[in-house]
C-alpha cells in the first residue's frame, strides 16, 4: 500500500539511497543537512516521504519557518529537493499536492528542475525571479557610500529584526555586508557560489532604494572578495538602471506561492540554497 507521510531527521538513513543515486557529487553530510533544523523557528519536519511497503519511493524536503512580515508572524515553507523513483512517477503528484493542502503556509521553490517548474506553474506558483542583473565593477569614483563587511564589523550596528537575521545566517557560506550613507544604512547577505566567473549573489537587502543609488560601490567593492561584480535579482533595481549591469537569464525562475503575500515581502534567505550551499 502506497502512502505518504511526514519526514523527520531519523528517516534520513532510508532515504540517503535515493539522495545518493539523484546527485551523487553532493557528499553525504550535505544531503543530511536538509535534515536538520537550523533555526529556532524551522519546524522538525523536513519533509514528506512517498511509502510504498517498507520501501522509500519518493521525497520532497520542506523547510519550514515563521518570519516576521508586516508586523505578523508567517508560515514560509521552501520547497526543496522533489525525488520519486521512476517506477512510481504516478505518484509524484500525490506527493506535492499533500504538501500544498496547507493553506496557510507561504511556498516559495528556488531549486526546481524543468519537470518540477512546469508542475508548480501549473499549481499557481508565480515567478519571483526571472533573470540576475550583473552589475560590473567600474573604475569610477564613488557614490559616497561606505561598505563594510564581516560578521563582527557589522553585527552591534543591526537593529533587532536584522540581528535575528544575521545570527540565523551567521553559520552558513555567506557574506555579511552593511552600506552606509548619508545616515542611512542598508544590511545585505550575498554569496559566491562556484562558478567559472565569481561573482557575489545579492540575496538580501533591507532597503533596495539606498542599495540602488549606490550599487556601483557594492560593485566595486567585490573586487576585495576576488568577484567580478554583483549579481543583484532584477526586479529589485528600479529604473533608470546603470549603463554597466547586464541581464542574465535564470534557466528555470525561481518561484513562490501565496495567499496575501506579494512579490516585495519574498527573499531567498531560509532555503534551501543556504543549507545546500547552491
Amino acid at each position: 500500500m502506497i502512502s505518504v507521510q511526514k519526514a523527520y531527521a531519523n528517516d534520513f538513513d532510508r532515504v540517503y539511497p535515493l539522495l545518493h543515486e539523484f546527485d551523487p557529487q553532493i557528499s553525504q553530510e550535505q544531503w543530511q543537512s536538509i535534515f536538520q533544523r537550523h533555526w529556532e523557528s524551522q519546524d522538525a519536519q523536513c519533509g514528506y516521504l512517498l511509502i510504498d511497503g517498507n520501501e522509500v519511493a519518493g521525497f520532497i524536503g520542506v523547510m519550514l519557518t515563521q518570519r516576521e512580515v508586516g508586523g505578523r508572524l508567517r508560515k514560509f515553507c521552501d520547497l526543496g529537493t522533489w525525488i520519486v523513483k521512476p517506477s512510481h512517477r504516478n505518484q509524484s503528484l500525490n506527493l506535492l499536492l499533500t504538501v500544498l493542502r496547507q493553506k496557510e503556509w507561504t511556498f516559495t521553490g528556488f531549486t526546481a528542475n524543468e519537470h518540477a517548474h512546469v508542475l508548480l506553474k501549473k499549481m499557481g506558483f508565480k515567478d519571483y525571479q526571472t533573470q540576475w542583473r550583473w552589475v560590473v565593477p567600474r573604475p569610477w569614483p564613488s557614490t559616497g557610500s561606505r561598505i563594510l563587511w564581516g560578521k563582527n564589523r557589522i553585527r552591534e550596528s543591526l537593529d533587532a529584526p536584522q540581528r535575528k537575521i544575521f545570527e540565523d545566517h551567521a553559520k552558513f557560506n555567506c557574506f555579511h555586508a552593511l552600506m552606509e550613507a548619508q545616515g542611512e544604512s542598508c544590511y545585505m547577505i550575498l554569496t559566491r557560489p562556484k562558478r567559472k566567473l565569481p561573482r557575489l549573489e545579492l540575496h538580501y537587502a533591507s532597503d533596495y532604494d539606498l542599495l540602488a543609488r549606490h550599487i556601483v560601490d557594492l560593485a566595486n567593492a567585490s573586487l576585495t572578495l576576488k568577484a567580478a561584480g554583483v549579481l543583484v535579482p532584477g526586479h529589485r533595481l528600479s529604473p533608470p538602471l546603470p549603463a554597466w549591469t547586464w541581464p542574465i537569464q535564470l534557466k528555470y525562475s525561481r518561484l513562490y506561492k501565496s495567499a496575501d503575500l506579494s512579490l516585495k515581502d519574498i527573499d531567498t534567505l531560509y532555503s534551501e540554497l543556504f543549507v545546500l550551499g547552491i
